[in-house]
């Protein structure tokens, strides 16, 4: 009896340390657990702090890039805006009122504006036309009564004539701008561009106009069409336009 006891007594402590052992091991598991979750979240804040300092660390980054592409661009304009300043300063426009005197107008001169009086005809009358050339950067315009015609080349002025000067050669303009104008046939046709070159030994004004035609009488349309006049006898010596211009009308 006493046997069992003693027996039964041990098999009880034996249960309780086990039971102590058992919920020892228990809460450290628990707390190991915790720890590692903090840790993580921990890790996972660090990164997103990280990750927000890149961001800012980049845009501000951008913002600089930005601001100095646009001091470059201001700085390149102000640059421009005084080459320009500066190339009106060097151009002077003069005019010289001329009648009888020679004179000769190239490009690339100073600008200049010199206004003499040609003498031509008009119906089989001699008569006097007050002429405009002015000289450009790279061209010299000839206007008469607002129809103003480009070239490449000198144009002289002897005193009563216009002529030409290309490679030593001179080459007679009898037929003024409006005049050239005026020999298209066509008073709705407007004037885009009036060329004067040297073609063979004759001088000659590509003409380009444009018109608004009906195409098949409903549809409004705008006909291009270039003309070549001799500015020495004022012949069309050709014009072209659309092939289907016929099916227009005005």
């Amino acid at each position: 009896m006493k046997m069992a006891i003693l027996i039964l007594i041990a098999l009880v402590f034996l249960f309780a340390f086990s039971i102590s052992i058992y919920a020892g091991c228990g809460c450290s598991s628990t707390k190991t657990a915790v720890q590692l979750q903090e840790q993580d979240q921990n890790q996972n804040q660090a990164q997103i702090q990280n990750q927000t300092q890149n961001k800012i660390g980049n845009q501000t980054q951008d913002q600089t890039q930005v601001q100095e592409k646009n001091k470059t661009q201001k700085q390149i304009h102000k640059q421009d805006q005084q080459k320009e300043n500066k190339t009106k300063t060097t151009e002077t426009t003069v005019t010289i009122q001329t009648s009888q005197s020679a004179v000769v107008v190239s490009p690339n001169q100073v600008q200049a504006t010199t206004t003499v009086m040609v003498k031509t005809k008009t119906k089989g009358n001699e008569t006097e036309v007050q002429v405009k050339l002015k000289n450009t950067k790279n061209k010299v315009e000839i206007s008469v009564e607002n129809i103003t015609a480009n070239t490449l080349e000198e144009v002289e002025f002897n005193g009563t004539d216009l002529k030409i000067k290309k490679n030593e050669k001179e080459y007679e303009i009898k037929v003024l701008p409006a005049q050239a104008y005026g020999l298209i046939h066509s008073p709705k046709a407007q004037l885009v561009s009036m060329n004067l070159t040297v073609d063979g030994e004759e001088t000659v004004y590509d003409v380009f106009t444009i018109q608004q035609k009906n195409f098949l009488l409903v549809f409004p349309f705008e006909v291009q069409k270039h003309y070549k006049i001799s500015a020495q006898t004022g012949e069309i010596i050709s014009q072209q336009g659309p092939w289907w211009e016929f099916l227009t009308s005005e």
